[in-house]
């Protein structure tokens, strides 16, 4: 099994949870909005599919009439990018500008990453 985690120590910096606060204020307004669910500081490890395990920083839950989707974002301080996880969409890796897509919202999200990480 492949396990994905965060670049980033057990007991994250204060520039990291600036990073996380940051995104968690764009992020949970747009989430809010379009109905799409919950961000959540999620500090745990998940399973995706069946061969890989995840620890992201923020977890993004859908909840679907069918099975509850999630897409999880991983903060790397280190290189000023964001992992996104996306199951239904393949996964990026942001150091300009992140634009996310989500079913459900009727609107894209475009976050200038760089802005972040000021």
């Amino acid at each position: 099994m492949q396990r994905r985690r965060g670049r980033i120590p057990a007991a994250p910096s204060y520039d990291h949870e600036a990073v996380l606060a940051r995104l968690t204020r764009i992020l949970d307004p747009y989430v809010e909005r379009h109905g799409l669910g919950l961000v959540i500081r999620a500090r745990a490890l998940f399973r995706v599919g069946k061969q890989v395990e995840l620890e992201p920083d923020l977890m993004v839950r859908q909840p679907h009439p069918g099975p509850t989707r999630s897409d999880y974002w991983i903060i790397d301080p280190e290189t000023q990018s964001i992992d996104a996880i996306r199951p239904d969409q393949g996964d990026i890796v942001a150091t300009d500008t992140l634009t996310w897509a989500p079913a459900g919202a009727n609107e894209l999200l475009t976050i200038e990453v760089a802005k972040l990480f000021d």
